[in-house]
């Protein structure tokens, strides 16, 4: 094990001269071993070498067996030991995560919590990352997701990413190291206990060299990777614009390096892990324009053939303000009415179309009229159209941008709408060669963008 190991650190810049490490220390074989090796080379290379322990509140009193163990391990070897106590799984109930993730989490805070320059050695093994290549593929993970466990990511080692467990059970009998161990291992309720109990002794079956052939793929796989990351940045590269990106040099690539760079411009853009679903639907609107929300605080838009990432703003609050006045202030701006009566079927024939489209029949209104926003759930039958939609479907089918829509003024009658700006009157409130009294309606307001 000890040639594995060194061999790796040197590989992938793990070790140098006077180095500080935190290493993550549960007690079990791995983490044993690990720290015992660290601290056999400590001399050598000069390390200052911390431990680190958590009690997940998980197993009652053999977590507490286990925390007094990592205790007295690290006093026998003259390490420092920081430990933390935490209820797990009350924590997982009050965030949603699975406890798995939860404790994942939790775990790694407090490893880089410690101290901001360290660096942090877990004891994933090359049978850690075989389980969770598998678990991804379960998943349905792209090709990042099949390259296992990274040896280094920032200032996270894994020394021990080529041993097998065959190797650091080999080396902590070599040495004499006791160890704990995790009762809840055995439990195949987690999916990486399952993956390692019943799914690779089956693999191993057909295979006695598995963890070798697993190395061997793993090792082309992240070549793919590599070329394809250096690939999409370079597409990145060449797209980039004054607000954002070329939709339609993004749209030419090939699909694999195209949704690459999808993946990469999420995650740059929005700070958070971009999901297939995400990918394909911004990868639908690179020719057809429109907006993917992909996060709480981000939404990718293309628009004039420029990709971009904003941050929606607050979704304006709902208003509704009485026609009463014949000059109305709205949040949107204020609203010019003039009544015209005395109309006759030769007067109608000659009002221009757009004029005729912001008015409606006044002895249509038989009760309050409102001006509004619009609400979730509003229907509308537009004049000539015979037939009734809903507005979210309306505003789709004349491509209305979603940020535009919550500055569309309604017009309407307790809940039945007389009208829509852009849109005209509704079937009932069209004015007709038999009106005699038309409401003309005037909207001013400079400096909001309707969108259509």
């Amino acid at each position: 094990m000890d040639s594995k190991v060194l061999s790796v650190m040197e590989r992938y810049g793990m070790l140098s001269f006077g180095a500080a490490i935190i290493v993550a220390f549960s007690g079990g074989a791995d983490s044993v071993a690990l720290l015992s090796f660290l601290n056999s080379i400590k001399e050598k290379y000069r390390l200052r070498i911390i431990a680190a322990h958590i009690n997940h509140g998980i197993r009652g009193e053999e977590a507490d067996r286990d925390e007094n163990f990592a205790v007295d391990f690290c006093n026998g070897l003259g390490v420092e030991i920081k430990t933390l106590r935490v209820n797990i799984p009350e924590i997982s109930r009050q965030s949603g995560e699975s406890v798995e993730e939860c404790a994942r989490r939790i775990r790694y805070q407090f490893l880089q919590g410690i101290d901001d320059l360290s660096l942090i050695a877990t004891a994933h093994t090359l049978s850690d990352s075989m389980e969770t290549v598998l678990f991804n593929l379960t998943r349905g993970t792209a090709l990042k997701g099949l390259c296992g466990i990274p040896p280094k990511r920032g200032r996270i080692i894994r020394p021990l990413i080529e041993c097998t467990r065959s190797d650091i059970e080999e080396y902590c009998q070599k040495h004499s190291l006791n160890f704990v161990t995790d009762s809840t291992n055995k439990d195949i309720t987690y999916s990486r206990n399952r993956i390692r109990q019943t799914v690779i002794p089956q693999l191993k079956i057909i295979n006695p060299s598995l963890h070798n052939a697993f190395s061997r793929c793993v090792s082309s796989l992240k070549e793919d990777e590599s070329f394809i990351s250096l690939k999409a940045q370079e597409v990145i590269l060449n797209a980039r614009a004054k607000n954002g990106y070329l939709a339609d040099f993004i749209s030419e690539q090939h699909p694999a390096l195209r949704k690459r760079v999808i993946a990469c411009l999420i995650r740059e853009n929005s700070g958070v892990m971009p999901l297939g679903k995400h990918i394909d639907l911004i990868d639908n609107i690179l020719k057809t324009g429109g907006q993917v929300q992909v996060c709480d605080k981000c939404a990718a838009r293309v628009k004039n053939n420029i990709l971009s990432f904003v941050q929606p703003g607050s979704k304006p609050k709902s208003w509704s303000v009485e026609y009463k006045d014949s000059v109305i202030q709205t949040p949107l701006g204020d609203i010019e009415t003039e009544i015209i009566d005395n109309i006759d079927n030769k007067n109608i024939q000659k009002i221009n179309k757009h004029i005729l489209d912001n008015c409606i029949d006044y002895d249509k209104i038989t009760s309050n009229v409102f001006f509004r926003s619009r609400k979730s759930g509003d229907s509308f039958s537009q004049k000539g159209r015979n037939i009734t939609k809903t507005l979210k479907k309306l505003f789709n089918e004349e491509k209305i941008p979603v940020e535009h829509r919550d500055n569309i003024i309604i017009l309407c009658a307790q809940d039945e709408i007389l009208w829509i700006d852009g849109f005209g009157p509704s079937e009932k409130a069209a004015v007709t060669d038999k009106t005699k009294k038309i409401l003309l309606i005037k909207i001013r307001r400079p400096d909001i963008e309707r969108g259509y």
